[in-house]
């Protein structure tokens, strides 16, 4: 599948939202914009991913699969965008965030090579942190 992102975007507000009108309010963009990437997304998936209601919109089987894997993937996406938002206004907290997932990847990076290291598949006993 090669999906616009803007339709997983569109897709993820829809089942938060749980009707098509609020969000496109949420969007802000026309509530047939909303429908047309909807329809654009299930063309892509081959497979209806909402039953249309009178009261809104509820999810297919299909289209909760769909959700659990799209739902952290532009969540983490939003506050993404939130974070810069908030280091472009204060310089310091950019350094503190990024001072934060450089502890984090080293962390991460020694976690796994201990347990490489203790199941002896790490011929090497260096250990090294990715590069940038």
């Amino acid at each position: 599948m090669n999906v616009n992102f803007e339709y997983y975007k569109v897709f993820y507000h829809v089942c938060a939202c749980g009707s098509l009108t609020a969000a496109a309010q949420e969007l802000c963009i026309s509530q047939p914009a909303v429908s047309q990437a909807v329809r654009q997304l299930e063309k892509e998936a081959g497979t209806k991913l909402f039953f249309r209601t009178s009261k809104g919109v509820q999810l297919t089987r299909e289209g909760e699969l769909l959700y659990h894997y799209v739902k952290p993937g532009v969540e983490e996406l939003l506050e993404g965008g939130k974070m810069l938002e908030r280091c472009l206004e204060d310089p310091r907290q950019m350094a503190e965030v990024l001072a934060e997932r450089t502890r984090s990847q080293i962390v991460q990076v020694i976690g796994k090579k201990i347990v490489l290291y203790r199941e002896g598949k790490n011929e090497k006993k260096k250990i090294e942190l990715p590069r940038k």
